[in-house]
């Protein structure tokens, strides 16, 4: 009997619950004042407190080298890094208010909000969205704390020189009258202090490698009027690999580590990737394999000093030197 009686009860709190369910616009809070002063991309920038976090105007990164707009249709604010100078210049006031003081109300917001293309939390103070400093660390930006001088800094994968592409070398057009070739079906490729050597398919294919301040993308490129035509059976292993081709999810990359670590070996600076995953790509008159990794540490361009990758079994292979002009 008792159970019969508590049935009702318990509806009537969950019925409560839902009605009381805070809706867009209704007070989630309040916004303190701190005594952290911020910088970012190296110029201070205002910011405020909630639950133990720092706060920042989207409006106001405008002006630290970075892009804000809005789409009304489906009520989302971007904010993207940008390499374009910092303008933005914000001198504290002196205040009576203790730290930790209120000032104002935070509210409950419908707006999805973006960072770099990806979803982050916000916070709406005043009608102007907010998002927080320390949140920044988890889409690649350096985000430093110093106790001492009580200071945050933020800086964007571009402005602290983490977001690059720099090429290796432009391959070269193969010396022969046969049109369609195999190759030798393996390469290896090594810039090492601007010193290019290879073996293999290597001296067919241009390289490059990019960072976007979480992970790098190592482009082997396969062109018309360079390696496309002479290079079948290396392209035949990349294409194994794959977890896409242009676009098309095959596979999910965790799935073919394995696979892949038996034919590929990619080394930066020392480090050799372990997660690597291969993706096609290409366009008019090229192919493109791409290997995407990020459990080795992040490099600015200007500390790439190594670069080795090697494809298939390259044993016995003569080495050769390679001219990072050549194409």
């Amino acid at each position: 009997m008792k159970k019969i009686l508590f049935l009702p009860a318990v509806l009537s709190i969950m019925m409560f619950a839902a009605s009381a369910r805070a809706a867009s616009g209704d007070i989630a809070g309040q916004y303190y004042s701190t005594d952290i002063r911020t910088y970012l991309n190296d110029a201070e920038i205002n910011a405020v407190n909630i639950g133990g976090r720092t706060l920042i105007k989207m409006r106001d990164m405008e002006n630290y080298s970075f892009m804000v707009s809005w789409e009304e249709e489906s009520h989302s604010a971007y904010v993207s890094s940008m390499n374009v100078p910092v303008t933005g210049s914000y001198e504290p006031t002196t205040t009576d208010y203790p730290v930790g003081t209120a000032l104002g109300d935070y509210y409950e917001t419908d707006i999805v909000t973006y960072l770099d293309g990806r979803q982050i939390t916000s916070y709406n103070i005043d009608g102007r969205m907010y998002i927080p400093a320390e949140d920044m660390r988890d889409y690649g930006y350096i985000v430093d704390w110093n106790e001492t001088d009580r200071t945050l800094s933020v800086k964007s994968p571009v402005y602290a020189g983490y977001e690059y592409d720099l090429l290796l070398s432009a391959g070269t057009h193969p010396q022969t009258e046969q049109h369609y070739s195999e190759g030798a079906g393996a390469f290896m490729f090594s810039y090492d202090n601007q010193k290019i050597k290879g073996s293999g398919d290597a001296k067919y294919i241009m390289f490059d490698i990019s960072c976007d301040g979480t992970g790098y993308n190592l482009k082997m490129q396969f062109n018309a009027n360079g390696g496309l035509f002479y290079t079948n059976a290396v392209q035949e292993l990349m294409r194994s690999m794959c977890y896409s081709d242009r676009g098309e999810t095959l596979a999910a990359p965790e799935d073919l580590y394995d696979m892949v670590n038996a034919n590929v070996n990619v080394i930066v600076n020392g480090n050799k990737a372990e997660k690597v995953a291969v993706r096609k790509w290409g366009g008019n008159n090229h192919t493109d394999y791409i290997l995407e990794f990020s459990d080795i540490p992040l490099y600015k361009a200007s500390e790439i000093e190594s670069v080795l990758v090697s494809v298939g079994n390259t044993e016995g292979m003569d080495e050769y030197e390679i001219e990072k002009t050549e194409y």
